[in-house]
């Protein structure tokens, strides 16, 4: 009886890990596509921002600026 006990434990403990398994894998998917989308739209952003800059004769940050900027938020 004892040893039915376990066993059939172990088949739920089992069951249960293939769901979670299953659920991680889900959500692995669905970062990937989220970071490849925020990728996209940065890109285009960095696109058109560049042709806005260019029509209107402004010159682009510099790293330094960039970095500067970033300190100030710290």
């Amino acid at each position: 009886m004892a040893r039915q006990t376990i066993e059939r434990r172990v088949e739920m403990l089992e069951e249960g890990m293939s769901r979670l398994a299953a659920r991680v894998g889900e959500l692995d998917d669905g970062y990937g596509e989220a970071i490849y989308r925020t990728d996209r739209n940065v890109v285009g952003l960095e696109i058109t921002l560049s042709r806005v800059a260019a029509a209107l004769n402004v010159a682009p940050a510099s790293e330094e600026e960039i970095d500067a900027s970033y300190d100030e938020r710290s």
